[in-house]
């Protein structure tokens, strides 16, 4: 005859309920979780990526501000295709989304690398339209040497959506210069342009490990039972 422990299998069951409603949550709440993204290349809606590209052309007028300015893509000092993922911190509470302390190298297809030593992005909401703005610090090694600087991103999404400058919590793209458009006067020379779009690696699935959280609970009913 098996003779159960009531009190206890209450307790072990709710405790993997418990466990599994917060996971389920995790993505509501203020908390800060780690997330990389994968570079991805290709095209979209005219945008090119992921590359550096000299960035020398006329600035993009939008509501009398001067934005990204165009540039060639090819032959291009740095590529025309970059590998690698960026990482960082990301919280969302509502429709507020912050990507901070991002930090990654990127590789581009004629050896030159950029690594990002810190930056954050954050997004507003306008519409349909997942505008994304913030900065990205960085060390860039190619055939000049190597340079330091900060790439911009200002809150307008360009094409899409998707498109730049965009971000969710499963993509991105993004579209700046190593100068703050609108804020400080054009630079002269070493005027670059970046644009990026990335996946996010896909994590476990919150249903599944909602699913492991209530094999939890039941592996803990299981040794409050008793056979007798």
């Amino acid at each position: 005859m098996m003779k159960i422990k009531g009190t206890k299998i209450g307790a072990a069951l709710l405790c993997g309920a418990l466990m599994g409603v917060a996971v389920w949550l995790a993505p509501g709440l203020a908390e800060a979780a780690p997330v990389t993204f994968q570079i991805d290349n290709g095209t979209q809606s005219g945008f090119q990526y992921s590359l550096i590209h000299s960035a020398d052309g006329a600035p993009m007028n939008v509501g009398g501000v001067n934005y990204y300015a165009s540039g060639t893509f090819g032959p291009s000092l740095y590529g025309t295709q970059m590998t690698g993922s960026l990482s960082g911190d990301m919280t969302t509470v509502g429709s507020l989304l912050q990507w901070t302390g991002i930090t990654g190298t990127l590789l581009s297809n004629n050896g030159s690398t950029i690594t990002f030593t810190g930056g954050d992005l954050s997004r507003q909401t306008t519409g349909s339209n997942q505008n994304a703005f913030g900065s990205l610090s960085y060390s860039l090694t190619g055939p000049g040497g190597v340079s330091t600087g900060v790439f911009h991103f200002h809150p307008h999404q360009f094409t899409g959506p998707p498109g730049p400058n965009s971000l969710t919590e499963t993509e991105f793209f993004l579209w700046g210069n190593n100068w703050n458009n609108g804020v400080e006067a054009l630079p002269g020379a070493g005027r670059l342009g970046i644009d990026l779009h990335a996946v996010a690696v896909v994590p476990l699935p919150g249903a599944l490990l909602f699913f492991g959280s209530g094999l939890m609970g039941l592996l803990g009913f299981r040794k409050t039972c008793q056979v007798i």
